[in-house]
């Protein structure tokens, strides 16, 4: 993968995921191996799966649980400007271990981030890490 040395950290293009249903306009950077969540980015406040089984029942309460102290620490500011009134603004980047983990956040819900966070041009993550390698 080619990443860009900016000094002593190494950081990947920037990454969007756009749901403009749900009014998500999200931002995710790669910075030193971790999946970061950009500031002024807009997320969701509210996980949004269907809870049916229980391994997905325990996914939203952990997605809500995270969104909650999020929102409690003062990092995740609700706005609600989608017509669902569930959306907020980062006020801080986040850093997570995947790009799954970055957009399970963003989205409320679990999904592959590698398929789902794109460059400008359309690339999704994996494919950027394919064309890299």
């Amino acid at each position: 993968m080619n990443l860009k040395d900016s000094g002593s950290v190494v950081k990947s293009p920037l990454f969007y995921y756009v749901d403009e249903n749900h009014g998500i306009d999200a931002r995710m950077q790669v910075v030193d191996g971790k999946f970061v969540l950009l500031k002024g980015s807009i997320i969701t406040t509210k996980a949004t799966m269907d809870a049916r089984a229980d391994s997905t029942i325990r996914k939203v309460e952990c997605i809500t649980q995270d969104l909650n102290s999020l929102i409690r620490q003062g990092i995740l500011l609700p706005h609600g400007r989608n017509r669902e009134g569930n959306t907020g603004e980062l006020q801080e980047d986040q850093e997570y271990t995947t790009s799954s983990g970055a957009l399970r956040i963003a989205r409320g819900s679990s999904m592959t981030g590698g398929r789902h966070w794109k460059l400008e041009d359309g690339r999704t993550y994996y494919q950027w890490i394919g064309h890299q390698a």
